[in-house]
């Protein structure tokens, strides 16, 4: 692949990585994936008491105006619910903050119980009319499962026209390309770690490559291993199947959302993938994928 242009820095707890196929436009880039972060952050984060989220939690009963941004996450999630036949749901909020995540992981309560109660909301009972929000108030709405391959999908489009070239965001395992590719396209190593196998998937001028893991955002809760990715018709958290799911796709919101929906499917996420690439990997480290995987995988396995 020519000489590209590098930015790395953290943020949202991610590594984040800005790669531009002219290594002057790098900067430039980069300040466009600062700035959506920066919004998508002030307006959905539900960890912030300064977010619009938060101001708006518990007063959406009689309807809420909600900011461009907002509604724009807001959409993506719910678009991402409706694909997934709602095994990506919005409204586990309620579910998660009764698993205790409400603050940083570390400094969860491990010593409290995994509560039994069914989640009361589901996205159905969300309503988006243009930019209003009605649902009932006791809705705790989590992004979770989508912000960040949002993110991603706006940053790379955004910093393609500012740079004016080619342009390959990754926010933590959620990459976005836009613009014209590189000679030979994005070529992506995906592997769970170092040691293991991997392989180099391709990205043209305009798609999406999703992980979703349960190798982090891991706590414990009453003695028990728990996980962010629940399952939104009991509240809790998936059981043990997958210990991540690659899906590559047209968007990164849409290839996350197939990725997250495959622990809620457990077993029969192979099957419901269908011919989408994907790549899966058991909670003993076997890998698997779909035939639609292995065209996009040019190098095979390294």
């Amino acid at each position: 692949m020519p000489p590209v242009g590098t930015r790395r820095w953290r943020d949202w707890s991610v590594d984040v990585r800005v790669v531009t196929a002219d290594p002057a436009a790098a900067e430039v880039a980069s300040a466009r994936c600062r700035a959506v972060m920066a919004q998508i952050g002030d307006a959905a984060d539900r960890f912030r008491p300064d977010s619009e989220l938060s101001a708006i939690t518990g007063h959406t009963a009689e309807g809420v105006r909600l900011s461009e941004t907002l509604t724009t996450v807001l959409r993506g999630a719910l678009q991402a619910a409706q694909d997934t036949s709602g095994a990506v749901d919005p409204t586990v909020g309620s579910s998660l903050r009764a698993l205790g995540y409400t603050t940083d992981i570390d400094q969860i309560d491990s010593t409290a119980s995994v509560p039994q109660m069914l989640p009361s909301c589901t996205w159905r009972d969300v309503e988006l009319s243009g930019n209003v929000l009605r649902a009932p108030d006791d809705v705790v709405l989590d992004f979770g499962a989508t912000a960040k391959a949002i993110a991603a999908d706006l940053s790379a489009e955004r910093a393609a026209q500012a740079a004016e070239c080619g342009v390959l965001i990754s926010l933590g395992g959620d990459l976005a390309s836009a613009g014209p590719e590189p000679i030979g396209g994005w070529r992506v190593l995906v592997r769970d770690a170092p040691e293991e196998p991997g392989q180099v998937v391709v990205l043209r001028g305009r798609m999406g490559l999703a992980t979703s893991s349960m190798l982090n955002r891991v706590w414990s809760r009453g003695g028990q291993r728990v996980g962010h990715i629940l399952d939104p018709r009991t509240g809790l958290p998936v059981p043990p199947v997958w210990r991540t799911v690659s899906v590559l796709g047209s968007s990164c919101l849409g290839a996350n959302a197939w990725s997250t929906a495959s622990f809620v499917w457990g077993t029969t996420a192979r099957d419901r993938l269908g011919l989408r690439p994907a790549r899966l990997v058991d909670c003993d480290g076997h890998v698997f994928t779909t035939p639609a995987w292995e065209s996009a995988c040019p190098g095979g396995l390294y």
